[in-house]
């Protein structure tokens, strides 16, 4: 049985899923890095509200949190792209629309639970940064005992 979807159709969904992964792996190194680079001009209001452009060391906390995640999402979908690819070998690619789809929706599901991870990761970060500080300042501004 012959989809109308086609066979060019299931070599086009997993090219676009293996340079997904690829997106995700490099979003990933970037994070791992505690980048992108802030930049305020480009921040709207909400943004500017999110724990994490409360500082520099929360920028980069949160992002380095995003970055495990992020690989998880990439590998997820080279394992996607391998078992869509060993669908089509095995049944043709035609033959293989219907594997190839549900496999789609299985990766794409696993990126999304793990980009939402990512994002609460990525605000414990922040926010063990943001309790860190408080308690350097107040450490910083309590009355030394001469004895310690």
């Amino acid at each position: 049985m012959d989809s109308e979807f086609g066979p060019a159709g299931s070599v086009l969904i997993v090219v676009a899923t293996l340079a997904l992964a690829a997106m995700m792996l490099l979003f990933g190194l970037l994070a791992r890095q505690g980048r992108p680079e802030r930049n305020f001009a480009t921040a709207d209001a909400q943004d500017l509200r999110s724990l994490l452009w409360t500082s520099e060391a929360t920028w980069r906390a949160a992002h380095r949190a995003h970055a495990p995640w992020l690989f998880a999402a990439s590998a997820g979908l080279v394992t996607g792209g391998a078992v869509m690819t060993v669908a089509m070998v095995v049944k043709g690619p035609g033959e293989a629309v219907p594997a190839v789809v549900a496999t789609l929706c299985v990766a794409l599901f696993w990126v999304i639970a793990c980009c939402s991870v990512a994002v609460i990761a990525g605000r414990i970060a922040a926010k063990r940064v943001l309790a860190q500080q408080a308690a350097a300042d107040r450490e910083a501004r309590s009355p030394r005992d001469p004895d310690r």
